[in-house]
């Protein structure tokens, strides 16, 4: 029997061999390897109606377009996140409206949210609704500060909060947030940064501090809403001009609150550029743009000085008392920044569109000064105060006899002989009550009121994003405002009707005058002067009308 003998082993070189062979194979089997896929992001602002929402385009379609977010979360690509930029919610951001609204529809991307206010959460004190909203749903909003920042790949995004136009929270240098922003900038290590925030440089001069530290730090892209449309990524400097070494600007107002195109801004966040392409309707565009890799731009271009503004205003008397609602109707590129009234009588005011109350009659001389970041500019003018006409003149009905019957003919008919006696009012007694002849009624009328900014320039873009008019008039009563045009620019712009807008309020407020697209439109189609009568309307209520120009 021969001698047990271990087996030989392979030398090491055929063993490596071998299972190198192996691993080809297995790896051939497996296929080729799948690189990871670059993170997608999406955005928009200007979001949920105050109404249940819908799963088609169009107005009030925060169903549709969270529809189109889930899709993408769902899809081989993923979602990183959700960039929700501002206004939220309509019409006030309580926290009723974003339970009953937003959740329902984009609340079901609450794991990927990444909120940042608007102005519409700023009508509720310190945007509660929407704090308490997110806060309740474990989502990020950088406390009630509403700024914060965060990475997703090779990109620093950074969520600011111009919360209305930079007030009550500022974006001046030296403020809380812009030196919260310069430190965060001067922290960050990724190649590629993007911001975002509710309103677009154009909309909000405030911000231009701020867009000075983007420009600085090479920022690439800076994400907005507020305007309800989209507008592509394109390149600008703090001064709003064209600059190849600015950040790319996008508006992306197109979340489901207008009709004016609804869907998301889609981006795919690569190493060192983003490729980005609008998702939805009412819109077409895509591109691509590399980063600056966070090197600071060059010394921002000499820019013409910019201009002070062109100071005007107008004064309304409320007829029946000695109110005067004053409203700034300049002009200024870039907008105005401060105003400060002298009303002729020892006292001033800093708001936009005071109103004011005199002691007595008079002829007062008021003088406006507005400023921008061209300087100020001052207007003065007499106003001439009239006494007030009493709001309830007395009415006496006299007896009244029964006419005959249309086409009656024939004797004992008679005449209808009315007498009335009322002190100067300023609309016509209403009709007495004939079931009641020889007594003596109050005429219950009083004075509607309407406040209106801007009026010197108002656009027909402006009534598509939602023009405010302040209206003042009795508690308790229902009031109509209507802005209606001549039958000629009605047939000059092919509308089937004269109004353009009609809002009923139930008390005093702020009626927000708003076109459609399609009629916005027609009107910028027509020739000639455009012109519109507001009208502000009400049972017992004195009108008050104004004619406005319309500017295309």
């Amino acid at each position: 029997m021969d001698a047990w003998s271990p087996p030989r082993r392979k030398p090491a070189a055929r063993r490596l061999a071998l299972a190198s062979a192996v691993a080809l194979l297995l790896a051939l089997a497996a296929g080729p390897a799948v690189a990871a896929a670059d993170p997608v992001i999406m955005a928009a602002g200007d979001i949920a109606c105050s109404q249940p929402g819908s799963a088609s385009p169009g107005k009030c379609s925060q169903v549709y377009t969270s529809n189109l977010a889930l899709q993408q979360q769902l899809s081989p690509e993923g979602l990183a996140a959700v960039l929700a930029i501002g206004d939220e919610q309509y019409d006030a951001g309580t926290l009723g409206n974003f339970n009953a609204y937003y959740d329902p529809s984009w609340g079901r991307l609450n794991s990927v949210v990444k909120p940042a206010p608007g102005n519409h959460e700023y009508k509720v004190s310190g945007a509660a609704g929407y704090f308490d909203y997110f806060a309740s749903k474990g989502v990020q909003t950088g406390g009630r500060n509403g700024w914060y920042s965060f990475n997703i790949g090779t990109w620093h995004l950074v969520s600011l909060n111009s919360s209305n136009q930079c007030t009550p929270v500022s974006c001046a240098s030296g403020s809380a947030q812009e030196t919260w922003l310069r430190n965060d900038l001067a922290l960050n290590q990724q190649p590629c940064v993007l911001a975002y925030w509710h309103h677009p440089l154009g909309s909000a001069a405030k911000e231009q501090d701020m867009w000075q530290d983007f420009y600085t730090a090479g920022v690439d892209f800076v994400l907005t809403g507020h305007i309800h449309h989209y507008t592509a990524p394109h390149p600008i400097n703090p001064y709003g001009n064209p600059d190849p070494n600015g950040p790319r600007e996008a508006v992306i107002g197109t979340g489901g609150d207008d009709a004016n195109g609804s869907g998301l801004l889609k981006m795919t966040l690569h190493a060192n550029s983003a490729d980005w392409q609008f998702v939805g309707s009412g819109a077409s565009d895509s591109g691509s743009a590399t980063c600056h890799n966070g090197s600071p731009g060059p010394v921002t271009q000499p820019q013409p000085a910019p201009k002070p503004p062109t100071a005007d205003f107008e004064g309304t008397q409320d007829p029946s008392t000695l109110a005067v609602a004053f409203e700034d109707i300049s002009t200024a590129i870039p907008q105005v920044t401060s105003w400060q009234w002298s009303f002729g009588d020892g006292t001033t005011s800093t708001q936009q569109a005071p109103l004011h109350t005199y002691a007595k009659a008079g002829t007062y001389k008021v003088s406006l000064t507005v400023t921008n970041t061209g300087g100020p500019a001052t207007k003065t003018a007499d106003v001439v105060v009239t006494a007030p006409i009493p709001k309830n003149p007395p009415v006496v009905v006299g007896p009244t006899t029964t006419d005959p019957p249309t086409g009656g003919g024939g004797a004992g008919g008679g005449t209808t002989t009315t007498t009335t006696t009322a002190t100067t009012a300023t609309t016509p007694a209403p009709a007495p009550d004939p079931s009641t002849p020889g007594t003596t009624t109050t005429q219950n009328s009083v004075n509607a009121f309407a406040a209106v900014r801007g009026l010197g320039r108002l656009t027909l873009g402006s009534l598509v994003k939602g023009f405010p008019v302040t209206v003042t008039g009795p508690s308790g009563r229902t009031l109509t405002v209507a802005l209606t045009v001549p039958a000629s620019v009605a047939k000059r712009a092919h509308l089937h009707q004269r109004r353009l807008v009609k809002v009923t309020l139930t008390k005093p407020g702020v009626a927000s005058l708003r076109l459609g697209p399609k009629t916005r439109a027609a009107l910028r189609r027509s020739k000639g002067k455009l012109t519109a009568v507001l009208a502000v309307t009400g049972t017992g209520v004195t009108p008050y009308t104004k004619t406005l120009t319309l500017h295309r």
